[in-house]
């Protein structure tokens, strides 16, 4: 039987992921990581040029692909889960390798009040859009969680040999600003795609569901699933 770890942890965005990364190397048990950065970042993906952030704009580099991520911990809950590859959800193919965890994100969203029809776990490769190579939520990839037609589980992913490193946010609340980006990456006004790629959680479920609410829900269905 997989008995998770529960780890928690407030500070510097940097140092928030740069701590996953090392655990990539030494993990033994199946981890979640709830994380909370003390101020709002702009997060992005590895191929990203840091010269497409907005000016004042605060921003870190993630080691995964994919498009930016405005991370606020007042509106998104940041959850990391190390899986090693001994552990019985372990697949090989990257694409499938998702699957199970994008199911347990279906299933806490169910136990929050989420209704489950409304829900569905993408299972197909990248979907992308005309804005999904600077922005991570006008895309949809595999594992993630949709609510109808938006995203509100987003999931990208790292492995080394020992483990997988899936790096999952929870959208309380979604919103866009484009001003989070150099006005050479993100001319105009944002489009109705940009404005509804999101969903946020508090929207259907109501203002006073909070991160701690998500993180008891993930547990109980990754217990659920053992």
């Amino acid at each position: 039987m997989t008995e998770w770890c529960l780890q928690r942890a407030c500070g510097d965005a940097h140092e928030l992921f740069a701590s996953s990364l090392d655990l990539l190397t030494t993990v033994e048990q199946p981890t979640v990581r709830i994380l909370v950065p003390n101020s709002a970042v702009l997060v992005l993906g590895s191929a990203q040029r840091a010269d497409i952030v907005g000016s004042a704009v605060s921003y870190v580099h993630r080691r995964s692909g994919g498009g930016a991520v405005w991370l606020d911990p007042a509106s998104q809950v940041w959850v990391d889960v190390l899986l090693p590859r001994n552990d019985p959800h372990w697949s090989d193919d990257i694409r499938r390798s998702v699957d199970w965890l994008g199911h347990v994100w279906w299933a806490a969203l169910v136990n929050l009040g989420v209704p489950s029809a409304s829900m569905r776990v993408h299972g197909g490769g990248l979907e992308k859009s005309k804005w999904s190579p600077l922005l991570c939520f006008a895309g949809v990839g595999p594992g993630e969680v949709l609510i109808g037609p938006r995203k509100v589980v987003g999931i990208s992913q790292r492995r080394s040999r020992r483990a997988a490193l899936f790096q999952c946010g929870v959208l309380l609340d979604w919103s866009f600003d484009p001003m989070v980006f150099s006005p050479q990456s993100w001319p105009g006004v944002p489009d109705a795609q940009v404005m509804e790629a999101g969903v946020g959680l508090r929207s259907i479920l109501g203002a006073s569901l909070s991160g701690g609410d998500v993180e008891q829900a993930l547990m109980a269905a990754l217990v659920a699933a053992l």
